[in-house]
This record gives structure tokens, sequence and C-alpha cells, in this order.
């Protein structure tokens, strides 16, 4: 209403004035409760209030104690509190030592403590020598050193010269130096002229210089007026100028009223203003409690809230222990915790030793270490000399160092000039240098005049230039009028403009009412709304209990909470026989597969 006192309130409902609203009356707290003072607490639970939960009473340190003290420490394992683990006392070096002193050194070498190795005692130079001065300098050649090579008497210029002068100019032209071109001498604008003052101006064109073309002539605004003020404005339309639309008076709210209110909330529905719904009344946590409390925890299980299920007491590592240190370590091996193997006592390096230090150098050979093979002796350049200066030049030659051939000798322009100036220009044609062919002379516009104006608008259509067609004059909209508004809604229905049809209102949820708010469940079941069913109350997991936690194991076993002895009569077969056994016998399996005879020591 015009100059009304309407407004929106803290609750982000639009109140008082005619809406006969009263302000802040319709703010939900946590428990769904207007203007409670139910709060979610440090625990992340909805508490206070008048859930009947006290604040900040269920959290859990990592061990699943309520308010407990342990946490995790430096060495990433859950420990202090009810653990019997004091903290930091199952950090390993990188030997494997618990709380040891060896560590990688500056050679990637782990070294000091008791590997017996002392640190930066392996560093090879680009030569291969222990602690060498050589490097690679700026010609990219290893010199200095051991190699007899001067560093930086490799290097040369564009035109071949070592240490030459010569470079690319802002032509893309190899000048100066021992060349006889003089840099920038041939540029050539965008009509062709050698250090002309033509560009491509604001609208596309080539204008100004000898063009004979005013820059900034040709823009066409959204309405196909030269220079118009007209644009594409919020709502997406062609408005203002001389358009007769005023900008910003087609937009629609996801109600389809024009400069509504209503918006999609955090639950996903579209509430507020004209619908009828209040924003966020629709949410489900993951166990079908609206607003409810209940999340996936670490363990990928829906815990917490009413399911009845503690957070993270349904995980395992990698041996199968709940909430266990063991872990996958660097070589690739479930190790700590409850495995008896030390961790990273399984690497082998390139040569098969355990943590050896051979590796594949630069040449791609496995070196160093027990190999007795120098690092980076075995490189050949493209002729086949080994660390050889020879490279394949920008004429994609093998030239330089042994070959006899001066780099970048062999090069041939779009004529077939050596190191000559003709290039393929923006009409797609071989132009300049020797061809007698001035660059851009030959473009064709849509409709094929030379350098014409004529474009392909966003109708589709040959527009503009000599066509005689305006731009733009062409679109339809879905309902086949021209320029109109009408378009495809959320629906799949063409609705609004001359359609006569408002946006948004054939659309049906899977319970066939309109806009109504059933949909399908985790179960796959269509629920909620009015179809009486609440969600995710149809889900059986492997073991037939509804919501159960039990799945399918890497050994194909249903097992988990619901398929130990007390759950049996869900899983035929197993009455009689604890489900864990053949757990143990896959990971007596796994673990000897990778781990030899060893593994028979520790799964009894």
């Amino acid at each position: 209403m015009i100059n009304g006192t309407a407004s929106v309130d803290a609750c982000g409902t639009c109140s008082g004035g005619t809406t006969g609203i009263a302000p802040n009356t319709t703010c939900l707290d946590c428990a769904g409760v207007i203007n409670g003072t139910a709060s979610v607490d440090a625990c992340g639970t909805c508490s206070g209030g008048t859930t009947g939960i006290a604040p900040n009473t269920t959290c859990l340190d990592c061990a699943g104690v309520i308010n407990g003290t342990a946490s995790v420490d430096a060495c990433g394992t859950c420990s202090g509190g009810t653990t019997g683990i004091a903290p930091n006392t199952t950090c390993l070096d990188c030997a494997g030592v618990i709380n040891g002193t060896a560590s990688v050194d500056a050679c990637g070498t782990c070294s000091g403590g008791t590997t017996g190795i002392a640190p930066n005692t392996t560093c090879l130079d680009c030569a291969g020598v222990i602690n060498g001065t050589a490097s690679v300098d700026a010609c990219g050649t290893c010199s200095g050193g051991t190699t007899g090579i001067a560093p930086n008497t490799t290097c040369l210029d564009c035109a071949g010269v070592i240490n030459g002068t010569a470079s690319v100019d802002a032509c893309g032209t190899c000048s100066g130096g021992t060349t006889g071109i003089a840099p920038n001498t041939t540029c050539l604008d965008c009509a062709g002229v050698i250090n002309g003052t033509a560009s491509v101006d604001a609208c596309g064109t080539c204008s100004g210089g000898t063009t004979g073309i005013a820059p900034n002539t040709t823009c066409l605004d959204c309405a196909g007026v030269i220079n118009g003020t007209a644009s594409v404005d919020a709502c997406g339309t062609c408005s203002g100028g001389t358009t007769g639309i005023a900008p910003n008076t087609t937009c629609l709210d996801c109600a389809g009223v024009i400069n509504g209110t209503a918006n999609v909330d955090a639950c996903g529905t579209c509430s507020g203003g004209t619908t009828g719904i209040a924003p966020n009344t629709t949410c489900l946590d993951c166990a079908g409690v609206i607003n409810g409390t209940a999340s996936v925890d670490a363990c990928g299980t829906c815990s917490g809230g009413t399911t009845g299920i503690a957070p993270n007491t349904t995980c395992l590592d990698c041996a199968g222990v709940i909430n266990g240190t063991a872990s996958v370590d660097a070589c690739g091996t479930c190790s700590g915790g409850t495995t008896g193997i030390a961790p990273n006592t399984t690497c082998l390096d390139c040569a098969g030793v355990i943590n050896g230090t051979a590796s594949v150098d630069a040449c791609g050979t496995c070196s160093g270490g027990t190999t007795g093979i120098a690092p980076n002796t075995t490189c050949l350049d493209c002729a086949g000399v080994i660390n050889g200066t020879a490279s394949v030049d920008a004429c994609g030659t093998c030239s330089g160092g042994t070959t006899g051939i001066a780099p970048n000798t062999t090069c041939l322009d779009c004529a077939g000039v050596i190191n000559g100036t003709a290039s393929v220009d923006a009409c797609g044609t071989c132009s300049g240098g020797t061809t007698g062919i001035a660059p851009n002379t030959t473009c064709l516009d849509c409709a094929g005049m030379i350098n014409g104006t004529a474009s392909v608008d966003a109708c589709g259509t040959c527009s503009g230039g000599t066509t005689g067609i305006a731009p733009n004059t062409t679109c339809l909209d879905c309902a086949g009028v021209i320029n109109g508004t009408a378009s495809v809604d959320a629906c799949g229905t063409c609705s609004g403009g001359t359609t006569g049809i408002a946006p948004n209102t054939t659309c049906l949820d899977c319970a066939g009412v309109i806009n109504g708010t059933a949909s399908v469940d985790a179960c796959g079941t269509c629920s909620g709304g009015t179809t009486g069913i609440a969600p995710n109350t149809t889900c059986l997991d492997c073991a037939g209990v509804i919501n159960g936690t039990a799945s399918v194991d890497a050994c194909g076993t249903c097992s988990g909470r619901t398929t130990t002895a007390s759950r049996q009569h869900h899983l035929p077969g197993l009455r009689g026989r604890d489900p864990r056994n053949g757990f143990s016998r896959c990971l007596r399996n796994m673990l000897g597969r990778n781990n030899g005879h060893r593994a028979q020591h520790h799964l009894p």
C-alpha cells in the first residue's frame, strides 16, 4: 500500500499496517514455540524453554563421555579422560620410533635419530655430485662445479646468436641485434596500416585512423537503437529507452506475484508473501522430525535428537575397531592401533629396498641408493648426446649442441618464406609479408559484405548493416509473441505475458496436490504434506529394521548395530552364531594377502 505502515518485523514477516498481523508474533524458537526461549546450545542440541533438556548436558568428548575431558592429541589419538591413554605417547618420527628425533632432511631423506644417517649427507647437485656446487643457469644448462661448463655461456637470442641482443618486439617479430630489422617497424593496426591508429572500438568495429568510420557510432542498445539507453533490467527484460517498458516492473516472486515478497526459505519451500505458509515451518531433520536436532554424524549415521543413537559411536578404524587408532600409513598399510604393525615399516623405494633412498631421476631412471647408478647420468638430448644441449627449437627442429644446425633457421611463415612476416589474419587468409594481400581485407559479415557490420542477433537472425532488418525484432516468447514476456515456469508451463496463466500455479507435488509439500523421502516413499505418511518411517536396513544402521560389509555380510545376537531373528541362518566371526575371518584374509604369514600372529 502507498505510504502504508506495514514492515518486515524481527520474525521476517510483513506485519502491522493493513496486514492484520501483530508485529513479532510469528517468531519460532528451535522447538517450534512462538517467541519461545529454547535455543541450540554448545552441544548442537535444541535445549531450554519447553524442550525439557538442560542446556549443554548432551556434549560428548572424543571418547563418547558426556562433558568428558578426553581430546585428540598432537599424535591424532583420542587420549586423556577415560581413555587410559596418556596424551602424546603414540607419536612416531619418520623412522617409526615413538617420540623419536629422526626427520626428513633437506635432501628428502629420513635422517638423524636412530637412522644412522647424518642429516643432509645425501644431497646431489644437478651433476650428481654430493653437496656439489653445480646448478642450472639462466640458459637452462647444468653448469659450474665439476661440469666444466662456465655458467650462462650457452644462451641464444631469438636469432640464434650466443648472448646476442636480438629480441621479439611489440609486433611479434625477432628484431634488433644481427637481424637487420629495426624493432617495431612491422606492426599493423586493425585496418592493416603499419603503425596506424585505427583500433577496435567499444562497438567491436575497426574505426578511426584510415577507416573513415568514427569510433563508437555503430553501437546498438538491447532494443536495436544506436547509442540508445535501453538495457536488460533485474527482471531480465529489455526496458527503458525507447521500449516503453519501465525498468523492473515485470519481476515475479516465487509465487508469481509482481514484486511480491515470497521467497524460497531454508526448507526449500516458497513461503511468506501471499503463499499463506510461514517461512521455515516445513524443515525435517535426518530422522524426519520437524526442526529436530538429529544429524548425520562423523560415522555417516543419523544420530542424536530422537534417534536414540549417541553420535559418533558407530565409527570403525581400518582394523574394524570402534573409535580405534589404526590408520592407513604412508606405505598404504593399515597399521598402528590393534594391528601389531608399526607404521611406515613396509615402504619400498624404486629398487625394492625398505625405506631406501633410491628414486626415479630426471631421466626417468631408478638411481641412487643401492642401484649403483648415479642420478641424471642417463639423460639424452634430442640429438642422442648424454646431457647434451641440443633441443627442439621454435621451428620444431632439433638444433644447437652437436647438430650443426643454428636454432630457428628453418621456420617458414604461412607464405613459405624463412622467418617471413606473413600470417593468417582475422579473415582466415594468409596476408601481409610477401603475399601482396593487405590483412583483414577479405572478411565477410553474415550478409556477405566485406567488413560489413551485419551480425546474428539474439533472435538468431542476420540483422543490421545492409540487411534492412532491425536487430532483435524477430524474437518470439514461448506464446509466440514478438519480444513477449511469457516464459516456461518452474512447473514446465508457458505462463505469464499474454497466456492468461499465472506462473507456478500448475505444479503438483508427488501426491498430486498443487504446490503441495509432499516429497519422495530417503526411503523412496511419497510422504509428508497430505499423504498422512511421516517421512523416513518406511526405510528398512539389510536386517529388516526400520531406520536401522546395519549394512552389508566388505565381506558381503549384513553387519552393524542391529545384527548382534539380540537381533538374530532378523537374519535367517545366523541363529546361534556370532556375526563378528565372519568379520574376523574376512579381516584375517585381507591382512594375510597384504602382509604374508605375519597377519597370522595378530588375528587369533
